[in-house]
């Protein structure tokens, strides 16, 4: 995957662990209240003693933390992921915009290669007039010092 992609999909997840739920019938509101917490390197670590004790405790809320349609953790995770991958999503809009560079110096390219070749016929060109001007030169030198060396003197 491209550096921005995985960028931008690091700082959404963030976003999502970050942000508490609202409107949730539990008192619950944070991973770290069922054990889930992020270690100092950003990975997640799960003290699952106290996940065990939330679960027998509070399953429904623990459910709800994580699951519920609007406002879990998971829902929203979830949700994150897909704006990023559907089809109108991060990783196609920066798939289109990629190829349509890549278009765009292709025609530059073919662009450039077409006046290289008119600057190349030009030069050609001249180098032609130029060497034949030279043979009519050497021809004219050869014709005067021939004169000049007939000369009485």
């Amino acid at each position: 995957f491209n550096p921005v992609f995985i960028f931008e999909f690091i700082r959404q997840l963030r976003s999502v662990f970050n942000t508490t739920p609202t409107g949730l019938t539990t008192s619950l509101k944070y991973l770290s209240e069922i054990g889930i917490k992020t270690t100092s390197n950003g990975d997640l670590s799960l003290d699952s003693t106290k996940l065990d004790a939330q679960l027998s405790t509070d399953y429904q809320g623990v459910a709800q933390l994580l699951a519920n349609n609007d406002q879990g953790y998971v829902y929203r995770m979830d949700s994150a992921a897909s704006t990023l991958l559907d089809t109108s999503g991060l990783v196609t809009t920066r798939t289109d915009s990629l190829n349509s560079q890549i278009s765009d110096i292709e025609d530059q390219k073919l662009n450039v290669q077409y006046r290289l070749d008119q600057i190349e016929q030009r030069l050609r060109t001249q180098f032609s007039a130029l060497d034949s001007l030279m043979s009519n030169l050497n021809a004219t030198g050869n014709y005067l010092t021939q004169q000049l060396s007939n000369l009485p003197g």
